[in-house]
């Protein structure tokens, strides 16, 4: 069964696109959620809506494209060169992935002298790379060909290696399309290999894989084509990208239809069809059809039950899938898979012993085949003069990249030779001034020897005279000072001794007040923060526990039992409070302590985050997200890092409880060698009164916050973690973590 073949082209210069981790899906939804409360029409939002348009092109391309009809305006509007280029990045890419090459022609051109004018030589290339493909489609080789090899110059001078594996890849799509499947096995295998040297494996694009698999296939070789068609499955959906998805599953199908298991053929072919109907791709709707139909007739009856097929319905519901592709082939005027779907239902009728059916669908198949054939015959004529083209053009280039190669070694050659000479002139000239100035040194130390000498004779006279009118003098005044000066001596000694030891003495009693003054201040503040949370934070939970039970006691007649049961909820509650309240003011009271010293440790934020997941599930109406890099780490005591992240978490629980539609995010990230931790929540704000107990020990005096802010505060300071507060009113908040 040869019919239609879901090749996969590679776009060159689209970024991003496709990943579909539950993470990715969560950083789409944010960024959507951000651009819509976005509410300046700026560059920041430009570059958000590049970027969703981006990272959902391959899974949603409808999405993308909607996303772009609405970027483009805005980034115009603004002359940002950026948001322009990337909106016409996106949209000729998701015309290409829709197949729709009339209208995207204009669009990818319109890139192009885009890239040129703004002189953007990736933008030159992925325009390039887009007009080769459609080129292609409308079997214009050489044409094609023209442009991919700007494509592959530009992304060679750049030594951009993914986007030069990337255009190899559409090269060899252009010899499939010639059915030279050799030269194209080989640029596919050259793109895999580039792809390789500079990505793990897990990270090839999963076309490369379908397309060699389709190669395969034509070359009979079917083993090889289902290993590389279903390496190229499992990337498609690692990575929610779609539209190679769709292409991999309907070869798989064709592929098993070939080794006569029609079983696994049948149920590819299902799975084909369920991806191809999401994405919009008819070609390979119909081609998914085809193998259903013809699978159809080999497969058990227990598979059909299974699908909720009865066995003595097989052959109608097998020719109406087939009349399903049939139609969709003629709404794309596509004339081979038409043909094909004729030629199975032929088939197929003639196995179920249908003779009338079997010689409508043969007529059919016969008049199709007959224009297809005299197609073929032209298109035969017409590749070859293509190929012929083809192989000039390459050669052309080829020779011309020689020949430039080769003067540049020339150039580089001369170049080499004229630097060595240089140097030994250079060489020749430092040695000559050498001896010159070796020789003027030598000159001027012979003369300054004569002068050292000549000035030590004069120096040692002039001293020896000196010295003998010195000691003249010496003598008669030794006598008459020696006296005085040892008595004044003395004097001076001992009165700086008594000095000395009244200074030594009022400084250290200085020093020891002073000390004993701070301990004061220090044990004064921490009296005056533990009244004010033994007045608010513990005398507040216990009246409501005194008031409930005596209210319990006092009236019980006057509770039905739903109020008894509601009470009862309440006092555990109020119960469960207080013992919080009193566990927070432990850990808040050995923080105060001196001897209790944070351990710092590494410790796994990913550790961190369980921890909190596992006390705060997330509810209706209260969504908490967490968002880290894999395998990050921080330095801090483990146990205040856990006290600090739980009251935030139960502080932003508090401030979106009665939303409906609350939203709490958790993220890590490490930036410049530091490392952060931020929750953000889309609650109400935090008052500046609440904001000043997170940086001031005073302002908690007489401000009723409660314990968590002052345990939060405390403990980052005692591991060194710095914080910093982001909220507006009625725009939620953002605390952010940087430990030392």
């Amino acid at each position: 069964m040869k019919h239609g073949r879901c090749i996969a082209w590679a776009l060159g210069g689209l970024l991003g696109a496709g990943m579909g981790s539950k993470a990715q899906t969560g950083k789409i939804d944010s960024l959507a959620l951000a651009i819509e409360h976005r509410a300046k029409n700026d560059t920041v939002k430009v570059n958000w809506m590049v970027s969703l348009a981006t990272q959902v092109v391959y899974s949603n391309p409808t999405r993308a494209m909607k996303v772009i009809d609405e970027e483009l305006p805005l980034a115009e509007s603004l002359h940002f060169r950026s948001g322009i280029l990337g909106g016409y990045n996106v949209k000729s890419s998701i015309f290409i992935i829709q197949g729709n090459f009339q209208e995207g022609l204009p669009v990818c051109e319109k890139y192009l002298a885009l890239a040129r004018q703004y002189n953007d030589p990736p933008g030159i290339m992925a325009a390039n790379n887009r007009i080769g493909i459609i080129y292609s489609q409308a079997s214009n080789y050489p044409k094609a060909l023209e442009y991919m090899l700007a494509a592959l110059k530009i992304a060679e001078d750049l030594g951009d290696k993914k986007r030069t594996a990337a255009t190899n890849q559409n090269i060899g799509n252009i010899y499939s399309d010639m059915e030279d499947y050799d030269q194209a096995l080989e640029y596919y295998r050259k793109s895999i290999f580039i792809t390789e040297s500079i990505v793990p494996k897990t990270l090839v694009p999963p076309s490369l894989y379908n397309n060699i698999g389709i190669e395969l296939v034509h070359q009979k070789k079917y083993d090889s084509a289902i290993a590389n068609l279903q390496r190229g499955r499992t990337i498609s959906e690692q990575t929610d990208n779609k539209r190679s998805l769709a292409g991999a599953l309907t070869n798989l199908a064709d592929a098993y239809h070939h080794l006569g298991d029609d079983e696994k053929s049948y149920q590819y072919g299902l799975d084909g069809l369920s991806i191809s109907r999401q994405i919009g791709d008819k070609r390979a709707m119909a081609n998914n059809f085809i193998n259903i139909g013809i699978s159809m007739n080999s497969i058990s009856g227990g598979t059909l039950q299974a699908h909720g097929i009865e066995p003595r319905d097989r052959y109608p519901r097998a020719v109406k899938v087939l009349d399903s592709a049939v139609l969709l082939a003629s709404e794309m005027g596509d004339l081979v898979t038409r043909d094909q779907a004729y030629k199975c239902e032929t088939e197929l009728s003639e196995t179920q012993n249908h003779f009338p059916e079997a010689i409508a669908s043969f007529h059919q198949y016969a008049q199709l085949h007959d224009t297809i054939l005299n197609n073929d015959n032209q298109k035969g004529i017409e590749r070859k003069l293509a190929q012929y083209e083809f192989d000039k053009k390459e050669a052309e280039i080829k020779l011309q990249q020689q020949i430039t190669e080769s003067r540049l070694k020339e150039q580089e050659l001369l170049a080499l030779q004229g630097t060595q000479q240089l140097r030994i002139k250079q060489n020749e000239l430092a040695l000559s001034n050498k001896d010159r100035a070796l020789q003027k040194l030598s000159l001027q130390k012979q003369e300054a020897d004569f002068l050292k000498e000549k000035q030590e004779k004069e120096n040692i006279q002039a001293l020896s005279d000196q010295k003998d009118r010195i000691n003249t003098l010496e003598e008669a005044n030794q006598r008459r000072f020696r006296y005085g000066l040892m008595a004044g001596l003395l004097l001076i000694a001992g009165v700086g001794a008594l000095v000395y030891r009244q200074s030594t003495q009022r400084k250290a009693a200085n020093e020891k007040l002073l000390h004993i003054n701070a301990q004061l201040d220090e044990a004064n503040k921490v009296k005056t923060r533990l009244f004010g949370i033994l007045t608010h934070d513990l005398r507040s939970p216990v009246a409501r526990l005194i008031n409930f039970l005596n209210l319990q006691k006092q009236e019980p007649g006057m509770l039905t039992e739903e109020m008894k049961a509601q009470h009862q909820e309440k006092i555990t509650h109020a119960a469960e409070d207080l013992l919080a309240t009193i566990e927070d003011l432990l850990l808040w009271s050995k923080g105060q302590m001196k001897n209790f010293k944070p351990h710092i440790q590494e410790v796994s934020v990913q550790r961190l985050f369980d921890e909190i997941k596992a006390l705060y599930p997330s509810n209706p109406g209260e969504q908490i997200d967490f968002d880290l890099e894999q395998n990050m780490k921080v330095s801090v005591d483990e146990n205040y890092m856990k006290t600090i992240l739980r009251n935030l978490t139960s502080n932003a629980i508090k401030a979106i409880t009665g939303q409906g539609n609350g939203h709490i995010i958790w993220r890590a990230w490490q930036k410049e060698n530091r490392k952060y931790l931020a929750i953000s929540d889309n609650g109400p704000g935090i008052s500046t009164a609440q904001q000043q107990v997170l940086f001031s020990d005073e302002a908690s005096i007489g401000i009723r916050n409660g314990l968590g802010l002052s345990l939060i505060r405390d403990f980052a300071a005692a591991i060194r973690c710095q914080l910093s507060v982001d909220s507006q009113p009625g725009k939620g908040s953002t605390i952010t973590l940087q430990p030392s």
